[in-house]
């Protein structure tokens, strides 16, 4: 094997990146708390160039160790959000007389790569990320101030319903009801402009004694636009008891 010709041609061979090698990603997993995964910990071992990438990721969002780090971070940072332009030449830092040392200038362009694709990765994350519910939020979702309560039927009833009534919603155009079963299986729709609905003869025939049916009402404005949704309403004849 030829041995290297200097220190910086065995630095930039041990530094050189593989076809395999980690992308930022997958070493910001590696920055998380927990055990990091298997194929991920087995490529670090072997592969000086990524070790290199993660510790200076990892000084990346470590906090400042003083002064003068936490201006270095804050001028890339400033840099980062300025539109380039033709700067006089300031004086020299003790960071810039560190990296021109000849021998360092590998490792020099390595972090300023690491730094400049992770800052544009964090910034199109913070700009792109999307506005997440919870899954248990799906009756949330609409708008809070403009949420329909139906008024009748709901609950225990004595007395099989002829019609449904809910409260109206300023805007709304169109009002779309629904009975199901307690699967979610539709039994009857009806589209009203109204804020209640009569019940068909053969719905009513459905309602017998100690079954649960479920009711929901959506409003919608004249473009179809869905202004405010109900909860999904349980409601149930009660059975006579009959006494002696």
């Amino acid at each position: 094997m030829t041995e290297p010709s200097s220190d910086g041609e065995f630095l930039r061979r041990a530094l050189k990146p593989g076809a395999d090698c980690l992308s930022v990603e997958k070493l910001e997993i590696c920055l998380q708390d927990g055990p990091a995964r298997p194929d991920l910990s087995r490529h670090l071992e072997s592969c000086a160039h990524c070790r290199a990438k993660l510790d200076l990721l990892r000084s990346f969002y470590e906090a400042p160790r003083d002064s003068t780090e936490a201006d270095a971070v804050r001028q890339i940072e400033q840099r980062l959000r300025k539109p380039r332009a033709i700067a006089p030449p300031a004086a020299r830092s003790r960071w810039q007389e560190f990296l021109q040392v000849r021998w360092l200038s590998p490792i020099a362009v390595a972090m300023a790569g690491v730094l400049i694709v992770a800052a544009v990765s964090l910034e199109w994350r913070r700009h792109t990320a999307p506005n997440l519910l919870p899954l248990n939020a799906r009756e949330e979702s609409v708008f809070r101030s403009g949420k329909l309560n139906v008024t009748a039927p709901t609950g225990d009833l004595l007395v099989a319903p002829t019609s449904i009534r809910w409260q109206a919603i300023a805007g709304a155009a169109t009002y779309r009801v629904r009975i199901m079963e307690v699967d979610h299986s539709e039994l009857w729709t009806a589209a009203t402009s109204e804020s209640s609905v009569d019940l068909p003869r053969q719905i009513q025939a459905k309602m017998v004694p100690a079954k649960s049916l479920l009711l929901q009402v959506n409003a919608f404005d004249s473009s179809g636009r869905q202004l405010a949704e109900s909860d999904v309403v349980r409601f149930r004849l009660l059975q006579k008891v009959y006494s002696r």
